[in-house]
């Protein structure tokens, strides 16, 4: 006698019968551990292990002293949707290179909203990029190792003491762009 086939509820089932799902595959051999000096990532079935020494690391910064730091754009990137509003952003990373502080990572989110554009304006021209009056591309790429001068502020958030990228300014030296008519 055949086996009635039940119908799968959900977007790629839709109602319709469906194959029952293949048996589970054995499990895959362990990992060969590496020889020392030849890594320290094993790649497991299901992931990733990594050997970290953190001796002498600190997990806790301390937030950056209030003030105007030399840094560079070590990162762009474009989110599609923010998790509070819905809405596309671009995130930036800054790397600190200053004495003391150097290494240090700041983050600061621009608007894609067409109300909020003025500010990824600013940020622009202050990484001497010449902002249009009008539609243009933008290749996130060019944007690491861009130069500049970070305003930073701290507050409380959550019961512990944060930094906030406040302004975007050229760096320190340097040619920079017209100023930004926003």
């Amino acid at each position: 006698m055949k086996k009635k086939q039940q119908p799968v509820v959900g977007p790629q089932g839709a109602g319709k019968p469906q194959r029952a799902a293949p048996p589970p595959r054995p499990p895959a051999a362990p990992p060969v551990p590496k020889p020392p000096g030849e890594g320290d990532t094993v790649v497991l079935p299901g992931g990733q292990v990594l050997k970290l020494d953190f001796t002498g690391v600190s997990t806790d910064f301390e937030p950056l002293p209030v003030g105007n730091y030399q840094a560079v754009v070590a990162e762009a990137e474009y989110i599609a949707r923010s998790e509070k509003s819905g809405n596309p952003y671009l995130k930036f990373v800054f790397e600190i290179h200053e004495e003391g502080y150097a290494g240090r990572k700041l983050f600061l989110n621009t608007s894609l909203q067409p109300a909020a554009l003025w500010k990824l304006g600013k940020v622009l021209h202050a990484l001497g990029i010449e902002v249009p009056q009008s539609e243009f591309t933008l290749d996130l790429s060019v944007l690491a190792g861009m130069p500049c001068t970070l305003a930073v502020a701290a507050r409380e958030y959550q019961g512990k003491m944060r930094n906030d990228v406040t302004e975007v300014m050229p760096p320190a030296s340097g040619p920079v762009a017209p100023p930004f008519a926003g």
